[in-house]
């Protein structure tokens, strides 16, 4: 009977992971046109704030969002991305990120794991920093957080108590 138990108590014990995706957005930027004295920061557009569940560890991370916006869907300028002092390439125009066309194009870009530290406060602000001439169109600045985090199953909850109950009259019945 002492063996059931036991077994019953470490079968409870253990919880079962859960991953999960937090996916933050800020508004549109449209910024002023600059034609020279580049880089020009042009300051934080905005704060991602978030919790996160107690105990849970990052397994990704990146920003993103649209070449282009609403008011301008096709085109940008070049800049980049500083969050809590970490710069990113938002659009190096290089690769194409001011297009023709139609619609506004998406892109996504990770934060490597060795970088999550300055992810852990629950607030992180966006600023953009212009790169080239004409005007910044960035269309929803998103950030992408994967996590996982341990939460216990009712089931489990239920066999812990079962288990703790059959020690605790087990335990009382050798005593007695």
């Amino acid at each position: 009977m002492r063996r059931v138990a036991l077994i019953l108590l470490l079968a409870s014990l253990p919880s079962l992971a859960r991953a999960s995706t937090l996916t933050l957005t800020l508004p549109d930027f449209d910024g002023p046109e600059h034609n020279f004295g580049f880089p020009i920061d042009l300051g934080v557009i905005g704060t991602f704030s978030y919790s996160l569940p107690a105990g849970a560890t990052l397994t990704a991370a990146s920003i993103g969002g649209y070449y282009g916006t609403v008011t301008l869907p096709y085109s940008t300028a070049g800049f980049d991305l500083v969050i809590d002092g970490q710069t990113y390439t938002g659009c190096d125009p290089t690769t194409s990120c001011s297009h023709a066309g139609s619609g506004q194009r998406w892109f996504d870009d990770p934060i490597p794991s060795s970088e999550f530290a300055f992810l852990a406060g629950g607030s992180v602000g966006l600023d953009v920093v212009q790169t080239t001439g004409s005007y910044v169109r960035y269309g929803t600045p998103t950030l992408t957080l994967d996590y996982s985090y341990s939460v216990p199953e009712p089931s489990e909850l239920l066999l812990l108590s079962i288990s703790l109950g059959v020690v605790c009259v087990l335990a009382w019945h050798f005593n007695h």
